[in-house]
């Protein structure tokens, strides 16, 4: 406060998460074995790291691909079956 820094009280949690309210951020930071990890209390969920965030990213995005070759080569069948595919 005005260009000084105050303590922050934190929480030691069951299992022994050390627990740090962030106001600013509207989350908690948990710092459990070692490891710093975000927490949204109104979600109950805790957060994504960044290597996470960028798994599930490709994950979705390899679903995504697969999903639209699949819609093509059903779309190719139908085709075969002199079907048209934007007309059913």
């Amino acid at each position: 406060m005005d260009g000084n820094y105050l303590p922050v009280t934190t929480t030691t949690l069951a299992d022994g998460t050390v627990s740090l309210a962030s106001e600013v951020l509207g989350l908690e930071l948990r710092l459990k074995e070692g490891e710093m990890r975000f927490y949204d209390l109104a979600t109950s969920q805790t957060l994504l790291s960044f290597e996470e965030q960028a798994s599930a990213q490709q994950a979705a995005e390899q679903a995504q691909q697969a999903a639209e070759e699949k819609a093509q080569r059903l779309a190719a069948k139908l085709k075969e079956l002199n079907i048209d595919p934007d007309n059913i």
